[in-house]
């Protein structure tokens, strides 16, 4: 059997269809072999996924939330991913009483089995809030994933416990941004740290001292939540006011820390030791 085009030239010199005809079957057929590859892409990646998790959702009745036996004076934690549970485990190992809320029932489960105290459910729900002791709670700490969710319990933290001091995760400016419409007591950029602390152990291997190498981090640090606690003020208002304002605070921070790096600063002993410098350098 010949392709479709070679059939309609074949039934054309056959007079069996006219070429009035033919032209638009054979349109017809270029565009079907054009779309059907990305059809068959859209249903792969986008369809028989959506369709598979309907099927776990059938398939998988929706886990009742656990019993809570709230501890007053607690902290409150929703989210123990790999987030919320360094923050819990560095509490629970100061003597910190917490209690502690995660969707994911595997997670749970996990957690469970190495000993740490962790409840199902939905810390969105509010008399969930209320069984985990919200009203009489120290401190509530956002640290869930899901950008979205975590807005949903902040506002409803905020709306029903407006005393309870919040603390927040946030993944990047952007979330930081939005958060700050919560109130809280403090936000935390997940990879904030770690960025900052590797950058000071890039200026020491570099040749700065260990000693000013931590001063223009933290300097760092410093400038940089300044300059967002301003530019939050100013996001999603004109975009043109918001990135002239992220240019200059960008600009300024710069500014700031060459200044400082050219000061001259009294250390104590411990920070001009020479085992704290980058392989017995200095840096003039």
């Amino acid at each position: 059997m010949g392709t479709p085009q070679e059939l309609f030239s074949f039934a054309t010199t056959a007079g069996a269809l006219p070429s009035t005809i033919v032209r638009p079957l054979t349109a017809v057929v270029a565009l079907s072999m054009l779309v059907t590859p990305l059809v068959l892409m859209l249903y792969e990646r986008v369809l028989l996924p959506k369709m598979d998790e309907m099927d776990k959702e059938v398939a998988a009745p929706e886990r009742p939330a656990d019993e809570i036996h709230s501890k007053d004076g607690a902290v409150i934690i929703a989210g123990f991913g790999r987030f919320g549970q360094i923050v819990g485990r560095l509490l629970r190992a100061s003597g910190v009483p917490t209690t502690v809320l995660d969707l994911d029932p595997e997670i749970v489960e996990v957690l469970r089995r190495i000993g740490l105290e962790v409840h199902y459910g939905d810390a969105s729900r509010l008399d969930l809030l209320h069984a985990a002791g919200c009203a009489r709670a120290r401190l509530f700490i956002l640290a869930i994933d899901d950008h979205d969710k975590a807005m949903d319990i902040g506002h409803t933290v905020r709306k029903h416990f407006p005393d309870l001091p919040i603390l927040v995760r946030a993944r990047g400016r952007q979330e930081l941004y939005q958060m700050t419409k919560l109130e809280p007591l403090h936000i935390v950029r997940e990879t904030m740290g770690s960025a900052v602390d590797l950058g000071e152990k890039a200026l020491v291997a570099l040749g700065f001292r260990a000693h000013e190498a931590h001063r223009l981090a933290r300097g760092f640090v410093r400038h940089d939540e300044a300059a967002v606690a301003r530019l939050a003020k100013l996001y999603g208002q004109d975009s043109k006011l918001f990135f002239a304002a992220a240019r200059d605070a960008l600009a300024e921070t710069e500014r700031l820390l060459r200044e400082e790096s050219g000061r001259k600063f009294d250390h104590a002993d411990g920070w001009d030791n020479e085992s704290l410098r980058a392989d017995g350098s200095s840096r003039g």
